[in-house]
């Protein structure tokens, strides 16, 4: 999983949609905003998701399962109001492969098309200049 650490005052951080199940992680605003660059850019995009850590969409890319998800990190009374943190990470999810060889070399494939994917993703971050990039990894 590739993941990239940001600070950014543009998406609310308050409890939303499942408040049980997936605790009420914000993120779906973010999720749609990159939805829509990744879409831009003629990447398939499935509809966002809420999961117990944040959002997210699945992709079909170059036919590879890609899941792309954001996840709010609150800092606790240190985080000021305006930029917050959020990590936005891609994950190729490799097929459960080992009874099925004929998807054993899909793996390169699908790790090369989350590279492709998460350089995609910091570009879009990079060029909104109201985001700032913390880390990458």
């Amino acid at each position: 999983m590739l993941t990239v650490e940001i600070r950014t005052g543009l998406f609310p951080t308050e409890p939303e949609g499942d408040l049980e199940t997936c605790n009420g992680q914000p993120g779906s605003a973010f999720a749609i905003w990159l939805k829509e660059k990744l879409s831009s850019s003629g990447i398939e995009c499935d509809d966002v998701l809420q999961e117990d850590y944040g959002w997210g969409v699945w992709l079909k890319s170059n036919d590879e399962p890609i899941w792309v998800c954001v996840s709010h990190a609150p800092e606790g009374d240190d985080e000021d109001e305006g930029a917050k943190t959020w990590f936005v990470s891609a994950n190729y999810e490799r097929p459960f492969s080992f009874l099925m060889p004929w998807l054993w070399g899909k793996k390169k494939n699908g790790l090369e098309e989350e590279k492709r994917i998460f350089d995609l993703i910091v570009t879009c971050l990079r060029e909104d200049s109201q985001i700032d990039i913390v880390n990458t990894n």
